[in-house]
């Protein structure tokens, strides 16, 4: 079994793991580093829908946006590190594919920071955007998807750019 396969915690997880790639060697989280930052996410999403729904139906972007803030208060108290947080399409209602391609193309190069998305249609599913190549946008996931063909993300429209959070070590 994997994440995912019981649970709709995957955005719980792509915090967890945007968190890992914005810090990067600065703090390296070890196992119960990652339990104790697992545990303040579930509180976080506990308190902003409710731990069945977060952990049954999963959770749109008010909420993720919500448990990225408390990853960084985490984060700041822990660590004494500052992580900001930018969602560069906020409030469009439909960005262009080749709009949010663009964009993950300049923003992923950049060193300690993570870029989540949300894929709609099939995957359904938050995920940490990893690199950009001509032919693949690849992912740091927690359930194991490791990427999708950049023609496929322009035919189908599967990054909600308006889902995008930007996490970054300041």
């Amino acid at each position: 079994m994997r994440q995912g396969d019981l649970d709709a915690l995957c955005g719980v997880y792509a915090v967890i793991n945007a968190v890992r790639r914005a810090i990067g060697t600065r703090a390296p989280l070890d196992e119960g580093e990652l339990k104790l930052l697992f545990s303040k996410l579930m509180r976080a999403a506990n308190k902003e829908i409710g731990a069945l729904r977060a952990t049954t139906y999963g959770m749109d972007a008010a909420p993720l946006w919500k448990l990225t803030g408390a990853a960084r208060t985490h984060i700041a108290k822990r660590h004494g590190l500052e992580l900001t947080a930018e969602r560069p399409f906020h409030g469009q209602k439909r960005v262009p594919s080749n709009d949010v391609l663009l964009w993950l193309d300049q923003a992923l190069p950049q060193t300690n920071s993570a870029v989540l998305v949300g894929l709609e249609g099939e995957f359904d599913h938050w995920t940490v955007a990893h690199r950009f190549t001509t032919a693949y946008l690849a992912f740091f996931d927690s359930a194991g998807f490791s990427r999708v063909r950049i023609e496929r993300c322009r035919r189908e429209s599967i990054i909600d750019g308006a889902s995008i959070i930007w996490l970054r070590l300041a």
